[in-house]
């Protein structure tokens, strides 16, 4: 079986991510689950890193938060998007912003952003991602 072309694989990445950020921004930790690896490496501006499962407890609470309305997501969104592919493995940087409030306060947040992406069997999970918060 040839493996698909480096544009395929570019557009297929494409559709992954905006799955995985659409599913973010609604707190769709089923979706989330599905499109992590079982040794994902999460690390942020605020934490040390961490693995799958303590990111998946994140998520939880993060969606339990956007259910009862005490954070209100009105923006997330990529920009600035580069996507590389080396064989079977994406790497994804960009700049994430992110508005929205949480407890009534307001909030504007930048993120630069790595993560990296892996096609296996037809479908990209990501790896492990990374962000630095830009004033």
């Amino acid at each position: 079986c040839a493996e698909p072309a480096k544009q395929d694989l570019n557009q297929s990445l494409q559709a992954a991510i905006n799955r995985f950020n659409s599913a973010f921004e609604d707190g769709d930790v089923q979706v989330l689950d599905e499109m992590i690896t079982k040794d994902y490496l999460h690390t942020n501006n605020s934490w040390k890193s961490f693995g799958r499962e303590k990111w998946l407890e994140y998520m939880k609470d993060r969606a339990e938060k956007l259910n009862a309305g005490s954070l209100i997501v009105s923006t997330y969104e990529l920009h600035e998007e580069q996507i590389q592919i080396f064989e079977n493995t994406g790497v994804v940087k960009g700049l994430i912003v992110s508005e929205g409030s949480e407890n009534g306060e307001s909030f504007s947040k930048k993120f630069r952003v790595t993560n990296v992406w892996r096609y296996n069997q037809g479908t990209w999970k990501r790896i492990a991602f990374h962000d630095t918060w830009v004033q």
